[in-house]
């Protein structure tokens, strides 16, 4: 074995040293998002005077055995003045009965069915709610996923952001339930103890310029004045341009106090595998400087690296030793101070750790995703382009 060269040993202490900086660095972040987590409040839930007139869409595509209550929990709101439009994109669409089912048990509600979608646009859902935009009365939008339960005040506490002139969007957190398998267990810690202590740390931070896509609102002009959403027609990450647009256009992005919940609905470690990776490559498309920086967010791996680095040295164990409790501190107290209510799994932490930092990794070898049966290749800013199917 060839000896090791002075300008090699020059190499090796620059990225060890670098490795070390990014393990701190990655251990001051979470000892902020673990405070960020600890200080969040629910605010908005009461009734107030301000009770503007909201059209709610949900774009459905398939049916599986929870549609029902979670549709459901949108025709359970405790508010005075909504409508819901439901969307699916052909007759043939699984989700029909159960969408029919709820018309007829709510009679007294006004909900709407828009069958159809818009084949000038490469974004599935954003293709459903051109259709469904003909339907809407009221001059609040509200779009939420399918796969989203709220609780009965839910509108209440996003109409509560509103009050404000200089608020264009508001947007929600969500947490995360799954079902006793591990790969969803590994997907609802993805969303319940990775992306939403940052999603706190950014709002936290006053860098909220985006919106989550599992439950949003826009006010009905500002959606007209920057392009409605035909502007939004091509790009895959369709939840961040409405708020970063809203957003360039002089108007605020608040988050509303009230937490919703989605669900992690993956078979196999595979299939959640493209799922995360094709989140990770939508996100490095819209804000490549920002992805870069997630890498921060896995203290463990990071530590693990710089022991391998420094030869296994005391401070790099004392790095790997910092980042695995502060990731056991959070995955207790998302579920202690946020209302988590997945299953606490504690020797899950540095496995899901190490599997994030390996989807970032992944996220970087090439710009095609898998969507709904239909290959894409991400372009700069987040444009989609149609490459066939798969």
């Amino acid at each position: 074995m060839a000896e090791m060269t002075i300008s090699d040993g020059i190499v090796i202490a620059i990225i060890s040293t670098i490795s070390l900086v990014a393990t701190v660095v990655s251990l001051g972040y979470l000892v902020f998002a673990l405070a960020c987590i600890v200080l969040w409040r629910e605010r908005g839930t009461e009734h107030r005077a301000h009770n503007p007139g909201i059209s709610l869409f949900k774009p459905v595509r398939g049916a599986n055995d929870r549609l029902y209550d979670n549709l459901k929990s949108f025709c359970d709101q405790d508010y005075p003045n909504f409508q819901i439009i439901f969307g699916v994109r052909d007759d043939r669409d699984s989700a029909l009965p159960v969408i029919r089912r709820l018309i007829d048990e709510f009679p007294g509600l006004d909900l709407k069915l828009s069958i159809g979608w818009d084949e000038n646009a490469s974004n599935p859902k954003v293709a459903t709610l051109l259709v469904m935009e003909g339907l809407a009365d009221h001059d609040i939008w509200v779009i939420a996923d399918s796969d989203v339960s709220v609780r009965p005040n839910f509108l209440v506490a996003v109409a509560a952001e509103f009050v404000e002139p200089d608020i264009g969007a508001v947007t929600c957190l969500y947490t995360a339930s799954a079902e006793p398998r591990l790969s969803l267990r590994f997907g609802a810690m993805a969303i319940n103890e990775w992306f939403l202590p940052s999603a706190l740390v950014a709002a936290a931070l006053g860098s909220l310029e985006f919106c989550f896509g599992a439950a949003m609102a826009v006010r009905r002009d500002i959606l007209v004045e920057i392009g409605g959403f035909s502007a939004l027609a091509n790009n895959l990450a369709d939840d961040f341009m409405l708020g970063n647009r809203v957003h360039r256009a002089g108007y605020r992005v608040a988050l509303a106090g009230q937490l919703v919940e989605t669900e992690v609905t993956e078979k196999n470690l595979s299939s959640m595998l493209l799922r995360e990776v094709r989140w990770g490559r939508t996100i490095r498309a819209v804000q490549p400087a920002s992805y870069l920086g997630l890498a921060l967010t896995h203290g463990i791996p990071l530590a693990l690296i710089s022991c391998v680095l420094t030869s296994f040295s005391t401070l790099a164990l004392g790095l790997v030793a910092g980042a695995l409790t502060l990731r056991l501190v959070i995955h207790y107290a998302v579920r202690h101070f946020l209302g988590v209510e997945d299953r606490v799994i504690p020797w899950l932490t540095p496995l899901r750790d190490c599997w994030g930092f390996l989807v970032w990794l992944l996220s970087y070898a090439r710009r095609t995703v898998d969507w709904r049966g239909c290959r894409y290749r991400v372009e700069r800013g987040g444009l989609m382009k149609p490459i066939g199917t798969r």
